[in-house]
């Protein structure tokens, strides 16, 4: 590539390979700018461009040379740019510019793998989330604003950005901000722009929105949506924060106030599969869960309870973590069995194929669960006597080795 960038243009790039292929990590800027200019005066306006490149230097990370554009915004809604070669520890840079500028932009269009350490005032970022022609910059802006509160009607500059952005990530940074700022006493459920967060097409706003919402009766439908949300991940952030609230004692089927309950819950992703099973994990984990709870409560044959009813979501779930799935299911159903903190002997079969085979991404969280469990001894006493039936077949057929169960046996003692 070096080779043929020469031949095909003539500039040589040896500099630049250097810095990036051969040496490691990238620039930390720290930029400051500042004007001079004779408001009486016609002539141009002179600003000042300071730079230090604060990286630590050694034997491999040394000072960049890296080409930058700088980007000048106007209060007349105009800008201009220019180009500057950075490659010093430190640079005073001088413009001359036909009016002063509202801000400046280091790095316009964000084109350099760069951390950047810039100050502005609030009013200087609104301006560049305002007018900043790249969309990097002006997303840049909107991160530098969070927590802001020297803006007034920073909440509708912040629904004027949202009708201005149509990226992903532009509409869930707007949408987080903007129900950070309303808070749970003042959001209501009609609010034009809960709804178009709702309805957005982009997973990521609507994550931001199950993530942030209220935990109130008010928004019990928005939830039910959540719960069948397009997208797998989001409907298990959503079962998992419903889960998860507190239970005050009226509503023995779930959370506070009857607002949605297990059982609803349950209903909901009953026949989900998601992506690589994540919502049938989720569902055979709490449903085991709910089922034993409710067997201990209420006794073995009360309440249409069975005694075996928190076995029929436990024995799927056990093979869901053996070699008939692929790994990252498998690794999400070990992750579900250890939260309930169960080992049976064929759950102890599965993590040794898991262990015994080859894709380490597989084995290492396998490695990890007989770890976690040997620490308890009716489990490890549980992983030893399934270690040593040597005539035991595996999940796959085959007897194991006597190097096999060496290697196990090590796991363990």
């Amino acid at each position: 590539l070096q080779k043929a960038i020469i031949d095909e243009t003539g500039m040589n790039m040896d500099w630049f390979f250097d810095q990036w292929i051969h040496r490691g990590g990238e620039p930390i800027y720290a930029v400051n700018w500042s004007y001079a200019a004779d408001p009486t005066s016609k002539k141009p306006v002179t600003v000042t461009l300071e730079i230090t490149q604060k990286q630590v230097q050694d034997a491999v990370v040394g000072l960049f040379k890296m080409p930058i554009w700088i980007e000048f915004l106007y209060a007349n809604g105009k800008s201009e740019r220019t180009q500057i070669m950075v490659d010093q520890a430190h640079h005073t840079f001088h413009f001359n510019t036909p009016m002063i500028p509202v801000t400046v932009v280091f790095d316009a269009g964000s084109h350099v793998l760069k951390t950047l350490e810039m100050q502005k005032s609030p009013s200087e970022w609104l301006w560049q989330l305002q007018h900043g022609s790249s969309m990097l910059d002006r997303y840049d802006a909107l991160v530098a604003l969070r927590g802001n509160t020297a803006i007034q009607d920073y909440k509708t500059e912040l629904e004027q950005a949202w009708n201005r952005e149509y990226f992903r990530e532009m509409r869930a940074e707007i949408a987080s901000q903007w129900l950070g700022l309303t808070g749970a006493l003042g959001l209501d459920v009609n609010d034009g722009m809960l709804k178009q967060f709702v309805s957005s097409p982009h997973a990521s706003v609507r994550k931001v929105l199950f993530e942030k919402l209220p935990l109130q009766p008010a928004f019990r439908d928005l939830f039910l949506l959540g719960l069948k949300d397009s997208s797998y991940a989001n409907v298990e952030s959503v079962v998992n924060r419903l889960w998860s609230m507190p239970t005050n004692g009226l509503n023995s089927q779930g959370p506070e106030s009857g607002f949605i309950s297990y059982r609803e819950i349950l209903e909901a992703i009953k026949e989900e599969n998601g992506h690589l099973h994540n919502l049938k994990v989720k569902y055979l984990e709490l449903a085991y869960s709910e089922a034993l709870a409710q067997q201990q409560k209420q006794g073995n044959l009360q309440g249409g309870r069975t005694e075996n009813e928190p076995q029929l979501f436990l024995n799927p779930l056990i093979s869901m973590a053996g070699p008939y799935y692929e790994f990252r299911t498998r690794t999400n159903a070990m992750a579900a069995l250890k939260r309930l903190n169960v080992l049976t002997p064929e759950l102890c079969q599965n993590l040794f194929d898991a262990i015994l085979g080859f894709n380490s991404r597989l084995a290492s969280p396998a490695i990890d669960l007989i770890q976690y469990f040997k620490q308890q001894s009716n489990y490890k006493a549980l992983i030893i006597k399934e270690i040593q039936k040597t005539s035991s077949l595996t999940p796959l057929g085959k007897p194991y080795t006597e190097e096999e169960q060496k290697r196990l046996m090590n796991l363990v003692q």
